[in-house]
């Protein structure tokens, strides 16, 4: 039977496991198709859905990238077809939604970080987009991969932005330490977006208090160290800007934040920068002694 609206043929049972069974002895072109059938087919209980899942775990031991992403794609749209949801009458043991999605994350990740290694700069790039979203549907999950994520000499400007973005979402009390480090060390590259985008991704960890007791004090001494960056004014106006966010969140920490703020802004141009010191100096200013001449001048 012939339908347009399931690529023009019937998905059914038999016919999905067919094609599955035999996915091998197709071209990658021919798997990418089979492939690309898979979301659209909705199993008829938990049992087949994780039947089809085994039937497909041998692709992602594969070199075809495009293979691998649309087993991840077909994988996910199982896990969400079939995964048990509030009020649904299973049993209790039966995995919820998130579960299997995060089970789904944890039997990729080992594929998608040998791709990375080896693949391309152009897949390399479209990878990293699907780990950044994967990082964002499961947290958590490529937190031990951390260092596949730092960024190398030789890569080209988008892959660096990408792997710095992806960083600041990978820091827990365990990784934090080396990945703040790392980013510190990207903060004076010749790159001004590079090192706009590693004081970010260092206020973001402080900012959602991902790296642990101590983390955010550590962090906004980091970043009260780049506001006398004066030869660097594009990473001094991004670290006051960081600080006056971390400041809003953790008022505490004021008291390591405000020395420097009065000379900051005689030297600090970038309007977001000069505003921000500002900000801290008008809103702090009973804690910081030089605040009321710092802004009559």
């Amino acid at each position: 039977m012939m339908r347009n609206d399931s690529g023009g043929m019937a998905l059914n049972r038999p016919v999905m496991l067919h094609l599955l069974n035999r996915i091998h002895e197709f071209s990658e072109f021919g798997i990418l198709s089979v492939l690309d059938l898979v979301p659209r087919y909705i199993p008829a209980d938990d049992e087949e859905g994780f039947q089809i899942m085994n039937l497909l775990d041998p692709v992602l031991r594969t070199a075809n990238a495009g293979a691998v992403v649309a087993t991840i794609r077909a994988f996910l749209s199982i896990g969400d077809a079939i995964g048990k949801r509030p009020g649904d009458d299973r049993d209790d043991d039966s995995p919820s939604v998130d579960d299997l999605k995060r089970q789904v994350c944890i039997r990729i990740k080992a594929p998608l970080v040998t791709l990375l290694a080896s693949g391309s700069n152009e897949l390399t790039y479209v990878l990293l987009k699907y780990v950044d979203q994967l990082i964002d549907l499961c947290p958590g999950i490529f937190d031990d991969e951390y260092r596949q994520f730092y960024v190398r000499y030789s890569d080209p400007t988008h892959i660096k932005h990408s792997k710095v973005r992806i960083l600041a979402k990978l820091a827990n009390p365990d990784t934090a330490p080396d990945i703040v480090a790392e980013l510190g060390e990207l903060v004076a590259d010749v790159d001004d977006t590079m090192g706009r985008l590693a004081v970010r991704s260092m206020g973001a960890i402080a900012l959602h208090d991902s790296g642990g007791q101590g983390a955010v004090e550590s962090i906004a001494r980091r970043l009260v160290e780049m506001l006398d960056l004066q030869g660097i004014p594009h990473v001094s106006s991004e670290a006051a800007t960081a600080l006056a966010g971390l400041v809003r969140c953790h008022p505490d920490i004021i008291t390591v934040v405000s020395a420097p703020l009065p000379r900051a802004l005689r030297y600090i141009t970038e309007p977001m920068g000069k505003a921000s010191v500002i900000f801290l100096l008008g809103e702090y200013g009973e804690s910081i002694t030089e605040a009321p001449y710092a802004l009559e001048r």
